[in-house]
């Protein structure tokens, strides 16, 4: 073989070994990012056991003093990378906020979801 093929081959070789280098990764609470799991919650039924059972441990919890209707509400955060080369090539950042009255359910479930590396948000890459 000359060293024109040895090169070639070596060259696609490289890329084959770099275009498999591409993978997932997951940071924060991923049960959020399981739609599936957020379906399970019932507004008006799912308990904080249940939701603890379904979401896991929340990232943050905000308790309220007696005279609102809002007894706690519960904050979880994700994000999912997609990386090639080392790369990040996609991202999605989900937070979900679950509201609980004082008899421990349910009230309500909300959901952001955004990309970290849109820079849309108007910070003009710092």
């Amino acid at each position: 073989m000359n060293m024109k093929k040895v090169s070639l081959i070596g060259c696609f070789l490289a890329f084959l070994s770099f275009g498999a280098c591409a993978s997932v990764k997951d940071y924060g609470q991923t049960s959020v990012l399981d739609q599936g799991r957020l379906d399970r919650i019932v507004v008006g039924k799912s308990t904080m056991a249940d939701v603890r059972r379904i979401l896991g441990n929340p990232l943050k919890i905000q308790h309220y003093s007696k005279g609102v209707p809002i007894k706690e509400l519960w904050l979880y955060d994700a994000r999912r990378y997609h990386t090639s080369l080392g790369f990040a090539t996609d991202a999605v950042e989900e937070d979900v906020s679950v509201m609980f009255n004082w008899h421990n359910v349910v009230t309500d479930v909300k959901k952001t979801k955004s990309n970290p590396l849109d820079d849309s948000n108007g910070t003009g890459g710092m």
